[in-house]
């Protein structure tokens, strides 16, 4: 397996897209590529592309991130990118296989973050050609040409080489290199996976025992989904009567109104001013009679007494008169 180009898009530190052609000189011919820099200038972020395209959540990297795939995949888009528009890392392999054949496929291996969490679609292409099964399969194939348990003694960078040559980490570099090239990390794979099945037994018989209180929960709860069932049953023939009665009220009132109803409505207050009246009559009828006992007889005869007057003053004339003369 030869890699002919890595292609990476908003990967880490390389925002926007970068391609490069490993073991490509002008002439078609360069065995070996070299990719130097400073610490911090991505040098090991071409491995790890990598690596992720081919393995996906099976890669060393992807498995040393303690948070999780999702939170692995996230952490390589570039920061200057939305997470939505994601990143991507292509890769063009050319495969010689025993029988001399030679083909070239091309894998992609795109993500992005949609609903706060990241996910990754692989693509791949056969002979420029998408192979929708091969696509489908792409883990399984490249376990064929690569098996991911040794991958670590096919890609390495300078760092780990310069690691495998100290003495006091080789033995452990070697043992583990050993250990995956045998198979034996599926032995300790499968003891994980063992102790995570009884985990889950014990908590399934934790649950068993917890079955009949919840077939008892469950069955009361069917009981009161029925008896909510009959009270909105009732509640809306509740509400017919109540439509009805408005209606009849609404029906009453007009006929209330139109024989006079309202006269009737109104007969408290009538009766309260006549009451008025009648106290105002008494009061007036009451002033009437203290006049009467008073100057008021007089009044009633003032002509009489005017004309009286008139006669007595002639009168007194007269014997005025009759005392002046002999």
């Amino acid at each position: 397996m030869i890699i002919k180009s890595i292609r990476l898009t908003n990967f880490g530190i390389y925002a926007g897209e970068h391609a490069f052609h490993p073991s490509t000189t002008k002439n078609g011919q360069g065995p070996i590529t070299l990719i130097g820099g400073l610490n911090g200038r991505g040098k090991t972020s071409f491995l790890e592309a990598v690596l992720l395209c081919l393995y996906g959540n099976r890669s060393p990297f992807a498995r040393q991130w303690e948070a999780g795939y999702t939170a692995y995949l996230e952490s390589l888009i570039n920061r200057r990118v939305d997470k939505s528009i994601g990143s991507a890392v292509e890769l063009e392999l050319a495969l010689e296989h025993n029988s001399g054949f030679r083909e070239s496929v091309l894998v992609r291996r795109s993500w992005r973050v949609v609903n706060k969490r990241a996910s990754d679609k692989v693509v791949v292409y056969r002979n420029g050609a998408e192979d929708r099964v091969l696509s489908a399969n792409w883990n399984t194939y490249v376990e064929e040409l690569v098996p991911s348990g040794v991958s670590g003694l096919f890609f390495f960078d300078g760092e780990k080489i310069a690691s495998i040559a100290e003495e006091e980490e080789t033995s452990d570099s070697l043992r583990v290199a050993i250990r995956s090239l045998l198979g034996l990390d599926l032995v300790d794979k499968l003891i994980r996976d063992l102790d995570a099945i009884i985990r889950r037994n014990r908590s399934r018989k934790k649950e068993e025992a917890n079955d009949q209180q919840v077939n008892a929960i469950e069955s009361e709860l069917t009981t009161l989904r029925q008896t909510e069932a009959a009270l909105v049953q009732d509640i809306a023939s509740l509400n017919n009567q109540v439509l009805r009665a408005r209606a009849r009220l609404a029906e009453l009132e007009e006929h209330y109104y139109r024989s006079g109803g309202q006269l009737a409505a109104s007969r408290s207050t009538w009766e309260q001013e006549q009451n008025r009246l009648l106290e105002e009559l008494a009061t007036i009828r009451g002033e009437m009679i203290q006049l009467s006992s008073e100057v008021l007889p007089l009044l009633l005869v003032e002509p009489l007494l005017k004309d009286i007057e008139s006669e007595a003053q002639v009168a007194a004339s007269v014997e005025q008169a009759r005392a002046v003369l002999p």
